[in-house]
């Protein structure tokens, strides 16, 4: 049965590159990422240690 978490990363992964797309990447802070996500800022943090690493997940994803 696969974790919460396991299902947790695509979700940020998604809502960090709308995001991007849409606002482009210095204009989207962490917080926003989260809310978007639907999880919390420390779910975020504990995915992704800053946000330039969840960039470069987010284009290896793509």
């Amino acid at each position: 049965m696969p974790r919460a978490s396991d299902a947790t990363r695509p979700v940020i992964l998604q809502a960090a590159y709308n995001l991007f797309r849409r606002r482009g990447f210095f204009r989207v802070g962490m917080e926003e990422i989260a809310e978007a996500a639907g999880v919390t800022k420390r779910t975020l943090y504990y995915h992704f240690d800053s946000k330039d690493a969840l960039l470069t997940a987010v284009l290896v994803s793509q």
